[in-house]
């Protein structure tokens, strides 16, 4: 909005004309990029859960390396699953809305980050075959990266979602009331 002061007149009407098309795409939570950015979404909040349970038993000794490397591959599956998603989101940013391209950028780098941690922490659990093993501060760091990306990612597509659910309600209001949207 500040660019919309600056210009004043004419060229704030045509900067409006030129951010309309993109916040309507983006307020168009039936478009492909958008039911793709869903989809991600649920899989963020299932990733946050399981790895909030990783986060539960660091601080529990007695369970085994062998329960911490189920939820691990548990948790894998989860970012590999979210890996599929960013990809065709990748492949339709060139088509998507400034904000859709935001939220792909940085979904993006989130779910590089939660692979990497969780590829080093299933190597560190394949390198300690004990049954009961000492928890190094790294393996702790993994935890916690996947656990604070995950809820980054969540809590970031969550109000993607909650913004266009205001701008598609304002779009209607602007309809209904026959102010223009263009």
């Amino acid at each position: 909005m500040r660019m919309l002061k600056i210009l004043g007149g004419a060229g704030a009407i045509a900067a409006a004309l030129a951010l309309a098309p993109s916040l309507l795409e983006a307020a168009n939570t039936g478009s492909p990029v958008n039911r793709l950015l869903s989809q991600l979404r649920d899989n963020a909040n299932r990733t946050c859960n399981d790895a909030g349970k990783l986060v539960a038993y660091k601080n529990n000794l007695d369970i085994s390396r062998d329960l911490h490397l189920a939820s691990w591959n548990y948790l894998k599956s989860d970012v590999n699953a979210m890996g599929a998603l960013i990809l065709r989101l990748n492949d339709a940013r060139d088509g998507a809305a400034p904000l859709q391209q935001k939220q792909i950028d940085q979904a993006l780098s989130l779910i590089q980050t939660m692979a990497r941690e969780t590829n080093n922490a299933i190597e560190f659990l394949d390198a300690n075959h004990k049954g009961n093993f000492d928890i190094n501060p790294a393996y702790l760091d993994d935890i916690n990266v996947v656990a604070d990306k995950s809820q980054q990612l969540a809590r970031s597509l969550g109000d993607y979602f909650q913004f266009a659910k205001v701008r598609g309600k304002e779009l209607r209001l602007r309809k209904d009331l026959g102010i223009s949207t263009d």
